[in-house]
């Protein structure tokens, strides 16, 4: 039997030719606009937001589906009839093969003139924000989509957020790489951003490499935000979620806290910057590695990690420099970072300059904003191998700064000056709304050489000791100081130093001139006390005596830091006779910044002699005795000072309470 002319066969074929060819014919004859209330219904229902399609299509011979004049409206709550955004025409080639697996396969996906208009509503919900109400939950299992090539065409986005204070627009497209059928990824963005003017280009891999983890997917971006300049250039492994990256990042700017808008996180105000490392992203971790430059006159380097997955932003650094200008960390305390001569300045850091400059007052006023410590945690690490400034007498510096829940806390802060160190704890619990803050500090063996060094005025040597502790309330570093409650204690002891103020307090003119023109006059010191009380941010005196070859010298009055003013005297009582000294105080008054030096004329001849003075204000001295040798060491030259109080009284009892000394 020949199958292949059997009747039944012949007619078999016959009837599915025409089958084919009725099925063929109603398929392009057939009008898919009828299918257009129900896939509108069920995008509505997906982007919970009105949609509608102008007019739906197919083509059997490319196997493509064609949707024209697409429009989203925005949510409820927004301007009836305003829109979310829309699509000239949006056309997806399919290969229908992928079906019979559960696959979606679009070959190709093109995108004319996407249209989007992004804001807020009356409420202040965003429209670029989209629900999970149950209406748009998917069932069951979703078959899978491979999306192939996208070509997007004259892509436009306006973004307007009042919060943000931000109104710019975003361009997208796609153009075609030389050699490829592949199209790259392109975006402009211009406009204002946070009150500053925004303007970015991004140049990416094809949207098809995005999918495709085995092939690293290339970026170059550029941002100009303000002042602010950041470039970003390389390729990451898995594009989605940043893995895998091999990104160079360029940052340069005039202040560092301008990054803040950008970034996310809250920096502290810098002088200009430019720094270079190495950018990643994974898991909500944004680390910048290995990251080098300069920020004012400092060298910085070292690494900086973002961890966005906690309740609070979580920040971690570990930086170094080989030299540091501690003016360059201002901002942290509330001044304007950098000095007056710094390169690059931008206008507003050259006007708080001068306006600093201008100011009667020594404490930054301008009120830290504590505000974003409480929503963000850090954990840093800082050191600086030497310190750069004529005036400064510090050597080097170690900090470790901790922020936890709205709490600020340096433990340590240390500077070593020559063989000793200063070493300090400070705290500013930043959660009420009047911030309180703690200070320990402590001077050990500090070299009082470099101390005078620095002061290009005196000369000296010895050994320097002391601590104080305070605690005050207030937004700024002035309020806090204004306020502030403690003692502060501090020791010399060895050495010498220039016979300036000793001679000037006794008047002895030959001796000052010779000193003030810069002629070594010097005299031993053989110890120096001081011991203050702070109540309500006025330094009271309770012994300041400085024990020299040349005389003793004692010190009463108050330094008033809530107005930042001085009220001091000096008096002394010389060891030998010199030609034209006479027993006159000298007086120390006015402003802390600019203070008058004077002599009490009211008091010649008619004062107490400062070695009954001294006899009174040794007394409490023997309570300071642990403390002193804490400073300065058991084996200072102070101990002859010691064993004098110890052994008992260094003049005759006075009667501490009376308001004036015995008169001789």
């Amino acid at each position: 039997m020949q199958w292949r002319s059997h009747p039944i066969l012949t007619a078999i074929g016959a009837l599915f030719g025409v089958l084919v060819v009725l099925v063929v014919g109603l398929f392009l004859a057939w009008d898919w606009n009828w299918f257009r209330p129900s896939v509108e219904r069920v995008a509505s229902s997906v982007l919970e937001r009105p949609v509608s399609i102008q007019r739906l299509r197919a083509s059997l011979r490319e196997m493509t589906i064609e949707a024209d004049g697409i429009v989203i409206g925005n949510p409820a709550g927004f301007v009836d009839g305003s829109r979310f955004g829309s699509i000239d025409r949006l056309a997806a080639t399919l290969d229908l093969r992928a079906a019979f697996h559960r696959r979606i396969h679009i070959v190709t996906l093109l995108i004319d003139r996407p249209q989007g208009d992004l804001g807020r509503g009356a409420s202040g919900k965003p429209n670029w924000v989209f629900g999970t109400s149950s209406s748009s939950a998917s069932k069951g299992n979703p078959p899978d989509v491979l999306l192939g090539s996208i070509i997007i065409n004259d892509g436009h986005v306006h973004i307007i957020d009042p919060v943000l204070k931000s109104d710019f627009i975003v361009d997208i497209r796609t153009e075609p790489v030389p050699g490829s059928d592949e199209a790259r990824l392109v975006i402009d963005a211009k406009g204002t951003y946070v009150n500053e003017p925004i303007a970015a280009h991004f140049r990416g891999g094809s949207l098809l490499s995005l999918r495709d983890d085995s092939k690293p997917y290339p970026i170059d971006l550029k941002v100009d935000h303000g002042e602010t300049h950041v470039s970003v250039e390389g390729t990451v492994q898995d594009p989605m979620s940043f893995g895998g990256a091999n990104v160079r990042m360029h940052l340069e700017g005039k202040d560092m806290s301008e990054l803040s808008d950008l970034i996310g996180v809250p920096l502290a105000p810098t002088p200009p910057y430019r720094l270079d490392g190495h950018l990643a992203y994974t898991d909500k971790r944004i680390r910048f590695d290995d990251f080098t430059g300069k920020v004012g006159s400092s060298d910085l380097k070292g690494k900086f990690a973002v961890d966005l997955s906690g309740k609070r932003p979580s920040i971690v650094a570990d930086m170094t420099s080989e030299t540091v200008d501690l003016t360059d960390l201002g901002g942290f305390i509330g001044t304007t970072p950098g000095k007056s001569s710094t390169p690059d300045q931008s206008d507003k850091q050259k006007e708080e300059h001068a306006e600093a400059a201008a100011k009667p007052t020594l404490f930054p006023d301008k009120p830290m904003d504590l505000s974003a410590v409480r929503n963000n945690d850090f954990d840093v690490h800082y050191s600086a191998k030497s310190i750069q400034g004529e005036s400064i007498p510090l050597d080097d510096l170690q900090v470790h700064l901790v922020i936890d829940d709205g709490v600020i806390t340096l433990d340590p802060l240390k500077f070593g000056v020559g063989v000793g160190a200063v070493t300090g704890t400070f705290s500013i619990d930043a959660r009420p709304k009047q911030p309180v803050a703690n200070a320990d500090i402590e001077l050990r063996q500090v070299d009082l050489r470099r101390i005078m060094q620095s002061t290009k005025t005196f000369e000296g040597a010895g050994l320097v000791g002391g601590r104080a502790v305070l605690k005050g309330r207030g937004a700024s570093l002035a309020e806090m100081l204004g306020s502030s409650d403690g003692n502060i204690k501090f020791f010399m002891t060895g050495g010498d130093m220039s016979a300036l103020l000793v001679n000037l307090a006794g008047l002895d003119f030959g001796n000052s001139l010779l000193s003030a023109i810069g002629i070594p006059s010097q005299t031993e010191i053989r110890c120096m006390v001081s011991d203050f009380g702070v109540d309500d941010g006025v330094l009271g005196t309770r012994l300041m005596v400085l024990d020299t070859t040349a005389a003793n010298v004692v010190g009463q009055g108050d330094i008033n830091l809530r107005d930042q003013s001085i009220d001091y005297r000096i008096e002394t009582e010389p060891k030998h006779f010199s030609i034209g000294s006479l027993p006159s105080p000298i007086t120390i008054t006015g402003p802390l910044k600019n203070p008058n030096i004077g002599v009490d004329k009211t008091a010649l001849g008619a004062r107490a002699g400062a070695a009954t003075v001294l006899g009174v204000l040794l007394t409490p001295l023997g309570a300071l005795i642990p403390t002193i040798q804490l400073g300065l060491g058991k084996d200072s030259d102070c101990n002859g000072l010691i064993a004098s109080v110890q052994s008992g009284p260094a003049a005759p009892a006075v009667d501490a309470n009376k308001k004036e000394a015995p008169k001789r």
